[in-house]
């Protein structure tokens, strides 16, 4: 652990991590004929988001938990200065699915299959509202749509702000609510995955908000435990490789045995062994290309499923222009009539995302945030 010029907790190899896990979604959803698409850890890095909750908690609660206690910090204080963090770049990648519709609605006969048709489906001018407002992964129990749309991956950020609304009233509340607070992220929430989803994790635009609490919880507590028990002086820097290639496996193989419910301990324990930053792995993620990674984390994660999108368009376009055959028939018409095609196709996405992720965090991310938090701070 790190500490800021003002006594912020900054934990750099969790940052790091946070951003491996963010490249990992990006593998997740570039579906393409190749050798990685068929990996067992790709296909199952879904898993990954939870991590984000658990590290959200663990950060948010290592910032903000004695403000809130003490009433240094407002609610509403609180909240703006996290919208600060993550409304910019949200505004911003919606306005671009958006602008992105209007065009191929122009230019729908050149740019776009017959099938696709622009402001239709999952890109509705009616599903905006939740989008723009953060709701979307409320759900049906909330009366929104439950479906996943526009920019997808951001169904994780409307938790997110759900989950820290959650817990800044628990914490300015007091113990009681505070105990109320766990008992419903950690056995609530849990019965009821077990009872209305058979167990599995993999909620989204339905229940998302839920699974989002529950990680964000056990963040929460393994603040507080790190407070009384510093890993730091427990050598926790011998199980980082046991530790790590424990939550490759899992994230691998939990969803085949329907054990994806226990993902929060699995990387909170992930969490508790890195955060001492001592052994070997620790050494090797704290390189600049891992900081440069996590740096960039919440960029990659928001512009990634808009990049796969074009690229299928411009494949789609070659491919009708050249006379190539570019898609595989015989593989639910992914990218790559050979399995090298569907790597180079991934590789390119991945390398063009961390090119944009960098653009859009020097001139949205940081510009947008500096903004917003000098407003809230004026207020």
């Amino acid at each position: 652990m790190k500490l800021t010029t003002g006594q912020t907790p900054y934990f750099a190899v969790l940052d790091s991590l946070r951003g491996i896990c963010a490249m990992m979604v990006v593998l997740f959803h570039f579906h393409a004929n190749s050798h990685i698409e068929n990996l067992p850890l790709v296909r199952n890095s879904w898993l990954f988001v939870d991590f984000f909750f658990v590290l959200s908690g663990f950060v948010i609660a290592a910032n903000y938990t004695t403000k809130l206690r003490n009433k240094d910090v407002s609610i509403w204080r609180f909240i703006g200065l996290r919208l600060a963090r993550l409304y910019p770049l949200h505004l911003f990648m919606l306005g671009v699915f958006v602008a992105t519709e209007a065009l191929m609605l122009a230019v729908r006969p050149v740019l776009v299959n017959v099938d696709r048709i622009p402001f239709e489906g999952t890109r509705s001018l009616s599903l905006i509202p939740e989008n723009a407002f953060l709701l979307q992964s409320l759900g049906r129990t909330f009366g929104l749509s439950g479906v996943e749309s526009w920019n997808v991956p951001s169904w994780s950020i409307s938790a997110e702000v759900w989950a820290y609304l959650v817990f800044a009233f628990a914490m300015i509340a007091g113990c009681r609510v505070i105990r109320l607070y766990r008992a419903f992220a950690f056995l609530v929430i849990p019965a009821a995955i077990i009872a209305f989803n058979s167990g599995s994790i993999n909620l989204v635009t339905n229940g998302g908000v839920f699974r989002c609490i529950m990680g964000f919880g056990v963040g929460t507590v393994l603040w507080q435990m790190f407070q009384r028990y510093n890993p730091g002086q427990r050598n926790t820097g011998r199980w980082e490789i046991p530790v790590f290639a424990g939550m490759v496996l899992f994230v691998s193989y939990a969803p085949a045995y329907g054990v994806t419910l226990l993902a929060p301990v699995v990387f909170g324990i992930v969490l508790w062994v890195f955060s001492a930053e001592q052994g070997l792995l620790s050494r090797a993620f704290s390189a600049k290309g891992f900081l440069l990674l996590g740096v960039l984390s919440y960029s990659i994660y928001m512009v990634h499923s808009y990049l796969h999108a074009r690229l299928k368009n411009l494949t789609t376009l070659l491919e009708q222009q050249s006379g190539l055959e570019l898609f595989s028939p015989s593989k639910d018409n992914l990218f790559g009539t050979t399995l090298l095609a569907g790597d180079l196709f991934v590789v390119t996405g991945c390398a063009l995302t961390l090119i944009v992720s960098y653009a859009t965090w020097k001139f949205v991310e940081m510009p947008g945030q500096r903004l917003i938090r000098g407003w809230v701070n004026a207020t």
